[in-house]
């Protein structure tokens, strides 16, 4: 089995990502490429999950030519079944207070875009109000949320149901902004809006200042609690957006 000329070409596309990633100075260029460590560390999984499989094919394979091959195949399928049946056991129990496996499956099915629907539903809403004022929306929003007890990262993942709008809360995980209005749009810029939202009374002077440099004229939130104080920096309030008891609030910059 093992003079295969293809079992010969996996393993050495194996041996050439595990020294891609663990031989000093070689492994500089997975770090490079993959920009984020999560980037890497799922690239890790991937290939630990690949051995895995692998193994148990290349057992299958050699099991098959030394016995009986519908026993190993029964075998085969017994601790198959007995691995899905322990992770699955170990899933829900682990992560019991998100509902576990069964709890995952359900908010899959609830949002079936693979998206939360009120994140859907709030693209779709700046959709509209892009097409009633006519004009390009340059939309701050909170960075992440909690949507079905999970954190969500909203500022990045809305851009795919509101193409008209540019969400300026991504900015700082998405360096390819090319915009001269916000060339300088930085981390430090977006935490004030989060801490506005946290305490808007502390925080509104700065956050008024951050404003007046940028031709943000979209604010979306989370909270009805700053209507008021939103609508003394020029801002009208829209819309709620609501979908799955998940609500924002969608203020509109009125043009002076």
């Amino acid at each position: 089995m093992y003079k295969d000329h293809n079992i010969r070409k996996i393993n050495t596309i194996l041996l050439l990502i595990f020294a891609f990633m663990y031989i000093p100075q070689i492994n500089d260029i997975t770090e490079n490429v993959s920009v984020y460590n999560f980037v890497e560390s799922r690239f890790w999984t991937g290939t630990l999950y690949t051995v895995i499989v692998l193994a148990f094919a290349y057992a299958f394979i050699f099991f098959c030519k030394k016995f009986n091959k519908k026993v190993v195949i029964t075998i085969e399928c017994i601790v198959a079944f007995l691995l899905i049946l322990g992770a699955f056991l170990s899933f829900q129990f682990r992560y019991v207070k998100y509902g576990g496996v069964i709890g995952s499956y359900q908010i899959v099915t609830k949002n079936s875009k693979l998206l939360p629907k009120s994140t859907v539903k709030l693209g779709q809403e700046l959709e509209k109000l892009h097409k009633k004022k006519n004009t390009h929306l340059y939309v701050l929003t909170p960075d992440w949320v909690k949507v079905d007890k999970y954190d969500h990262s909203l500022a990045v993942l809305l851009r795919q149901y509101s193409p008209s709008s540019s969400i300026i809360s991504a900015i700082p995980r998405y360096h390819d902004f090319n915009n001269k209005y916000f060339k300088g749009y930085k981390q430090e810029d977006d935490d004030l809006y989060k801490d506005y939202l946290d305490d808007y009374k502390s925080n509104y002077n700065k956050f008024k200042k951050m404003l007046s440099k940028y031709p943000i004229n979209c604010l979306v939130t989370e909270k009805i609690n700053t209507k008021e104080s939103i609508k003394s920096l020029g801002f009208k309030y829209e819309k709620k957006s609501c979908a799955n008891k998940k609500c924002y609030y969608i203020y509109y910059k009125i043009k002076k």
